[in-house]
């Protein structure tokens, strides 16, 4: 499973890009984020501009911004920024499943959907994740035929463990995965309780994917617990940390 972020030109295309500008992730210089926002621009101008290597290299620790060297470092590549209809046309023969992050994936849900028909992708490789109501997410799901059909994440905004499994509860046998954090508990939550909220989930057939974005406490402990219950699936830029955990 791969997470991708999209945007959509103003010339129609879905282009892979987690930010609304170009400016972080391209060779431009010369111009501010403002002045290259992808939905102001047409994919010509887009691949005006090749891709930085990306690394995270290019970043202050403390404030996230990019630091005054970065278009300095000769760190261009020869790539252009990707479409969505070329990642069709790599995964549409594979077992890859693309989870859709962010707002302009939900909201253009359908069109997207259409495109991964036009280009020969099954449905069953998409995942829409969203924290959103049951009714929207069976009206959208049911609107398709049950042999090829979207998949849905369930994704809990900072809440407590009572509503959490509420939330597994409600939407056993519709969501195929449920994205957790730690950070949806007002504390690090006990091995037992990790435990308990996977297995719960598992029982209704969700997979589980952990997302790493806390920045307090014992993180080794923590990792170590995750592995330990089970989770499906991680997500994080930690990916030291993980290994370390995992043996």
């Amino acid at each position: 499973m791969i997470e991708l972020d999209i945007r959509k030109t103003s010339d129609g295309y879905y282009v892979l890009c987690h930010d609304d500008n170009i400016y972080r992730t391209t060779t431009v210089t010369g111009k501010s984020p403002d002045e290259l926002k992808v939905a102001n621009m047409t994919l010509a101008q887009i691949h005006e501009y090749n891709l930085l290597k990306g690394d995270g290299e290019y970043y202050s620790e403390t404030l996230l911004v990019v630091t005054s060297d970065w278009k300095k470092s000769g760190q261009g590549t020869s790539y252009k920024m990707p479409t969505l209809q070329e990642v069709f046309n790599v995964i549409k023969n594979t077992n890859v499943v693309i989870n859709f992050d962010g707002d302009d994936a939900w909201n253009n849900k359908v069109a997207i959907c259409n495109l991964a028909t036009d280009n020969g992708c099954p449905l069953s490789l998409l995942m829409f994740k969203r924290n959103t109501s049951l009714s929207t997410v069976t009206t959208w799901l049911n609107s398709y035929s049950s042999n090829n059909r979207p998949r849905f994440c369930l994704t809990l905004s900072k809440t407590t463990l009572e509503n959490t499994i509420s939330d597994i509860n409600t939407f056993g046998g519709v969501a195929t995965m449920v994205e957790l954090s730690f950070n949806n508990f007002a504390s690090t939550p006990s091995s037992a309780t990790i435990q308990s909220v996977t297995e719960l989930a598992k029982s209704k057939r969700m997979r589980v994917m952990y997302v790493c974005d806390f920045n307090s406490g014992d993180n080794s402990t923590i990792w170590a617990e995750v592995v330990a219950n089970g989770y499906n699936a991680i997500m994080t830029d930690e990916t030291k940390m993980l290994v370390e955990a995992s043996y």
